[in-house]
């Protein structure tokens, strides 16, 4: 489910596309549907600054602004979230799997 409210410094256009196609969306496959066609849509490809830190971690898209979505958990079995990654130093989690 997307998460209530993000920090201001990450409201933009590209986020706010995000967080509206993913509104609906409780199930974490529906919502890797979804975000599989955002990277298939902007065809861009995956930014040299992002990497996987966590073994769970998983490229998701590159947006058209540049910044990257990523699926990850922290722990095994928590839920799925979906981290915006502006840069290699800062993002926030638009959505979070309901368990």
């Amino acid at each position: 489910m997307a998460v209530a409210s993000i920090p201001a410094r990450y409201v933009n256009p590209v986020t706010e596309a995000v967080l509206n196609a993913l509104s609906d969306v409780t199930d974490v496959e529906e919502a890797r549907r979804r975000i599989a066609s955002v990277q298939a849509s902007t065809g861009k490809r995956r930014p040299a600054w992002y990497r996987e830190e966590r073994i769970a971690d998983e490229f998701a898209a590159t947006l058209v602004n540049g910044a990257v979505l990523a699926w990850g958990q922290i722990f095994a079995n928590e839920p799925w979230e979906l981290f915006y990654w502006a840069d290699a130093d800062r993002g926030t989690v638009l959505w979070r799997e309901k368990l």
